[in-house]
């Protein structure tokens, strides 16, 4: 498959355990998933939170780990 298609079938699995069983089924998921398993982090705020988004904007780094 090509891989912008992969991107969104990966996108679109949430659960930790789910994008584990991925990374187990083939070299070319694991090679996609494990950094961002690995660093994955997910928040619960409220959306007025203008701090936090703020500060995800200025440092976008964080920002791509984040769902």
């Amino acid at each position: 498959l090509p891989s912008e298609l992969l991107d969104v079938i990966i996108d679109f699995v949430d659960d930790s355990p789910d994008i584990l069983s991925l990374v187990l089924t083939c070299r070319s998921f694991a090679n996609r998933l494990i950094p961002s398993v690995l660093e994955y982090r997910e928040i619960t705020t409220s959306i007025h939170c203008e701090a936090l988004w703020r500060h995800l904007v200025e440092n976008a780094f964080l920002a791509r780990n984040i769902r």
